[in-house]
């Protein structure tokens, strides 16, 4: 599996795309048994100021599967100065939750599916 980072600035606003691509059959196996992995996009977005305290911005929880569905965020110059410094920190994040999630997927074992077959004697 691959992750792919679009970064693009329009208009004053940094807009970062992350796509997930290249996905294994084993990968896709795992994920009609147990689920498509799910991440949260939103949460806290703390920026480290070389030499200055933290500063944070914080977005709205939202839940995204990792393969289907679309994992974007934008941030605005206009709101902060720190909007190139917000989305450089969001997308790692993000790619950090990504690989987690992939590595849970990965840890998921079946020891559920089996064929089972009863022989019943006759009287």
């Amino acid at each position: 599996m691959k992750i792919r980072i679009f970064y693009r600035l329009e208009g004053n606003i940094y807009r970062v795309s992350v796509h997930t691509e290249d996905w294994s059959e084993n990968d896709i196996r795992l994920m009609e048994k147990f689920g498509e992995p799910e991440i949260n996009i939103g949460g806290e977005v703390v920026y480290e100021r070389p030499g200055g305290e933290p500063v944070s911005v914080t977005l709205d929880d939202c839940w995204r599967r990792i393969k289907t569905e679309s994992i974007s965020a934008s941030f605005d110059s206009r709101d902060t100065v720190y909007a190139q410094e917000f989305a450089n920190v969001w997308a790692n994040k993000v790619v950090s939750d990504i690989s987690s999630a992939y590595t849970s997927l990965h840890a998921h074992i079946d020891d559920f599916t089996r064929e089972v077959v009863h022989t019943l004697s006759s009287i």
